[in-house]
């Protein structure tokens, strides 16, 4: 997801470099928490526009 830099090693996501996807790779995935928490003050039809200024890249305009 991008959010942490490693201090070592290297990881690759579909044979690119995991720090620097293309959006080509990058609209392939998807991140599914252990605990799902929805954010009370957004219904359903929000969530994604919101979550998705976290990435504007990927992320979703609504």
């Amino acid at each position: 997801m991008g959010l942490l830099v490693p201090d070592s090693g290297h990881a690759e996501v579909l044979g690119e470099p995991a720090l620097r996807l293309t959006d080509r790779v990058a609209q392939r995935l998807a991140y599914v928490p252990r605990q799902p928490e929805a954010f009370p003050w957004l219904s359903a039809g929000q969530m994604p526009a919101f979550i998705g200024r976290f990435v504007p890249r990927w992320g979703w305009s609504g």
